[in-house]
């Protein structure tokens, strides 16, 4: 691990182990294996039940209609990359030189924008934001305690269909080495800081941790919250946001592990959504440009990216390896890459300066994804992977019932899934708009 006092590399899906975190949350960037659900039937009810019940679904759509209308879709301000004021020239540079240091950074010139600043028990936090591509940034600094920035980002599609009028981003990221508790083998942290982004709608946030509430800072399409001298464990496990109206709205949030528990699961009792059964089955799973050796995407020295740090080069040297963005403009690259006498077919997910992968890759199935994550508090996991030639698009089914197209460039995907709609599943077509592979998750 490289870790720098400001960096982007420690901020996001880097290997960053923080002292003062009382989860002691190791960043995790593992392969996952399929998480197979059972095939789940929709209930058939006779007609006149199924009338019945449509009546009433329009009848709480239009009671609730004005409130969502109020609250939801208020999130413009970010879709056009113009929430709060632009950073000064300072805060820009600092940041532009932590993202030049990372082999998979934003582009250059990637605008910051400067959302809330406070003061809490002699420290400074500044909450900055920008946009880059179809993910939306957070980036949170503090000046006067111990710890180190954090950036979480979320995808554009979050904010565009959004259900409720805020979108939790991080929480309980911890800043400062506290006293250690009596006989406990973890350390409180000083300071501990949760945050996100808001509606226009939104006059006020309250974060619930426990019989402790507290009142977030809301502005500029952002919400901050500093809780000092957080207890030992204590972790945010509901959201509310109130809007104009005083409308009391919950906000979906996934709470942070504590020691070494695993990352808490919601809605585990729920199948996974969306398409259960394969309706035509693929066989030689393959990508013919890599076999082929077709130049596509970037070379490892290109794209600055040591071949020493790629998964499968301490097996043999890599006889191809091409670096591939689904998405231009975000931070994720996905390495493709063949190995060894037999070529062995591996693939790395690399963010900032930190990846991960495997090899084997579509020995299996004609879909290969895993599943990553920085931070236990992030609300966004990375589901990233490579796909065969025959798959021609990719969506994923999330808990609440959205669809979400997922980036599929040169057989190479990433998205970020929020992990409060767990379960999800990842579903593959082909030309012919057949389901030829089906992959749900329920978290780690």
């Amino acid at each position: 691990m490289t870790s720098f006092a400001d960096d982007l590399i420690a901020e996001r899906f880097a290997a960053v182990t923080n002292h003062v975190d009382d989860s002691d949350w190791a960043d995790v960037l593992r392969r996952a294996g399929e998480t197979r659900r059972p095939a789940w039937a929709r209930r058939l009810h006779p007609p006149r039940r199924a009338l019945v019940l449509a009546f009433a679904l329009v009848v709480l759509t239009l009671a609730v209609g004005v409130t969502l209308a109020a609250t939801v879709g208020g999130f413009s301000h970010w879709l056009t990359g113009s929430p709060g004021t632009p950073a000064s020239p300072a805060e820009q540079a600092t940041f532009g030189a932590a993202n030049s240091r990372s082999y998979a950074g934003f582009p250059p010139g990637t605008k910051l924008r400067r959302l809330i600043e406070t003061r809490v028990g002699g420290a400074v936090y500044r909450l900055y934001g920008f946009r880059s591509g179809d993910q939306l940034c957070l980036r949170l600094v503090a000046q006067g305690i111990g710890g180190q920035p954090w950036m979480s980002c979320v995808p554009r599609v979050a904010l565009e269909r959004a259900h409720s009028p805020a979108q939790v981003a991080a929480v309980d990221w911890a800043f400062g080495p506290g006293k250690p508790a009596p006989g406990k083998r973890f350390t409180a942290p000083m300071a501990s800081a949760s945050f996100g982004f808001a509606a226009d709608s939104v006059r006020r946030i309250e974060l619930v941790s426990g019989s402790y509430r507290q009142q977030a800072i809301v502005a500029n399409n952002a919400f901050l919250a500093i809780r000092q001298h957080p207890p030992l464990g204590s972790r945010v496990r509901h959201v509310f946001a109130f809007d104009t109206q005083s409308h009391r709205l919950p906000v979906p949030v996934a709470a942070a592990p504590f020691g070494f528990a695993p990352l808490h699961r919601l809605n585990t009792n729920q199948p996974a959504p969306g398409p259960t059964k394969v309706e035509h089955v693929l066989t030689h799973w393959t990508i013919r440009w890599v076999n082929r050796h077709e130049p596509r995407g970037l070379s490892l020295a290109a794209a600055h990216i040591p071949a020493t740090s790629i998964v499968g080069y301490h097996l043999s040297r890599e006889h191809f390896a091409r670096v591939i963005q689904p998405d231009p403009l975000s931070n994720v690259r996905i390495v493709i890459l063949q190995v060894g006498k037999r070529h062995n077919l591996c693939v790395d997910t690399v963010v900032g300066d930190s990846g991960g992968g495997g090899c084997s890759v579509l020995s299996h199935g004609p879909l290969d994804a895993e599943l990553s994550q920085a931070f236990g508090g992030d609300q966004f996991s990375l589901l990233s992977g490579v796909a065969s030639d025959q798959i021609t698009r990719l969506v994923l089914f999330l808990s609440d019932g959205e669809r979400w197209p997922v980036p599929l460039k040169d057989n190479a995907f990433a998205i970020q899934v929020p992990r409060a709609q767990y379960p999800v599943n990842m579903v593959a077509y082909d030309a012919q708009d057949r389901v030829v592979a089906v992959d749900p998750w329920s978290g780690f």
